[in-house]
Order: C-alpha cells, then structure tokens, then sequence
C-alpha cells in the first residue's frame, strides 16, 4: 500500500510538471487606428501597426517553412505594412514565436526597401527563412528573397519589428504563438517532481 501512495503520488507531480504548451494568438479584433487584440490561452496580446493599413487574414502556415511549430492552412493572422513597423505586447513574460510570411527582401518593396527588419530583442530562427542572416537584433532577408519562417523571442512581454523604410506600400504576413513562462512556484514544483521521480526509480531499482 505503501508503495501504491508512492506512484499516485509521483504521478500527480509529474502532471503538475508540464510545461505549458505553445499557443496560437487567436481571436483577433481590431479598435481602430491599427490596434488589435487577440488572446492566446490566458495571454492577452495587442498589436499596434504603425503603417497606413493593417487587416485581418488566415494565414497558411502549415508548410515545411514552419516545421518548428505547424499550425493550420486557416491560421489567425494579421497583415500589416512593411513599413515602418509594428509593436506587440502580451499581458504576461512569454516566449514569442512569429511567423513570417511572405515578408520582403531588399528591392521587393520598391526602391527603397533594404530587406532588413529590426527587433528591440534578441532572437533565434526556428524553422525556415533559409536564406536570410541575423545581425544583432536584425533580420536580413537580402536581395530578392523572400522570408518565409519561425523566429523566437524567449521571455518578453514588448517585441518591436521596424524597417526604417522611406517607401512602399506592400504588406506583410504575420501569425504569432506565445507559451507561458512558468511562475517561480511551478518552477519549484518542477523540481521537486524530477527528485522525487528519482527517488522512485531508485526505489524500483532496488526492488
């Protein structure tokens, strides 16, 4: 019986380890003047684009490109013009992943396009953008390219994306995910449930 109360009770621990799981912002609703909301799980997210347009679209991101993290051919996303730029803040610290789609290398958005995207943070690609370098906090797609891909922002409630463009007129595509940053009590329960589950397995070990 004793040993019973030993597994139910490291099972429990071990369903309170979980991570949270990556979530797709959806819902997106716009107030007007380019600020639109959407949630994600208990996350809510706003963006507010700083260009001429922006719209809502469902987005395609079930290809290779997004291989990290598929989501669905009818995903929740917005448009947005390329320049200058666009600010996203969530309600809580998450890791942000966005989805590029179909965003412009140097010369594909007029004359005055340079290709080059600029983050206030730090980031990684996930998946695809095959072509593009990172330099800094900067996304280089270069000359004719176009970015297609996962990039990742770990622990951050404010992501900026400028272009410092002086023309065009085209838009980009973008679908977002964010997961949760455990509070520093699950990180503890955490913990304590891989000691335990060593302690079981030492237990069993023994048997």
């Amino acid at each position: 019986m004793k040993n019973k109360w030993i597994i139910i009770l490291a099972l429990v621990v071990v369903c309170g380890m979980a991570q949270a799981s990556m979530v797709f912002v959806e819902n997106w609703n716009s107030s007007g003047g380019g600020v639109w909301t959407g949630t994600a799980g208990g996350v809510n997210v706003t963006l507010t684009a700083n260009g001429a347009w922006s719209d809502f679209r469902e987005e395609d991101v079930s290809t290779w490109q997004y291989s990290a993290n598929l989501g669905s051919s009818t995903q929740d996303g917005l448009g947005v013009a390329a320049t200058p730029g666009w600010t996203l803040t969530t309600s809580a610290p998450c890791d942000i992943y966005l989805y590029a789609i179909w965003w412009r290398g140097e010369g594909l958005d007029g004359a005055s396009s340079t290709g080059i995207y600029e983050f206030n943070q730090p980031f990684t690609i996930a998946s695809g953008l095959g072509n593009a370098t990172m330099v800094g906090n900067n996304l280089d797609l270069g000359l004719y390219e176009w970015g297609m891909g996962i990039m990742s922002f770990a622990n951050t409630s404010g992501l900026t994306c400028n272009t410092g463009w002086t023309g065009g007129g085209s838009e980009v595509g973008m679908v977002f995910a964010v997961q949760a940053i455990p509070e520093p009590a699950s990180a503890l329960l955490i913990g304590c449930g891989a000691a335990l589950i060593a302690v079981v397995r030492r237990f069993y070990g023994r048997a």
